[in-house]
């Protein structure tokens, strides 16, 4: 199965910064923890770019 990396990224780009913004914009910061976990989250679950054995 071929996976495109850049959609992959773009739609975790698109899913998560508003949802970071909103989170600090819309509550003054008092739920900035919440925008950090999202933040580190969306990190972590960004698409790798290791080739699979066989592909």
């Amino acid at each position: 199965m071929r996976r495109n990396l850049r959609i992959e990224l773009l739609c975790i780009i698109v899913a998560y910064v508003p949802l970071i913004l909103f989170y600090l914009v819309e509550f003054q910061g008092r739920l900035r923890a919440i925008s950090l976990a999202l933040l580190i989250v969306g990190g972590c679950s960004a698409p790798t770019t290791t080739a699979s054995p066989g592909s």
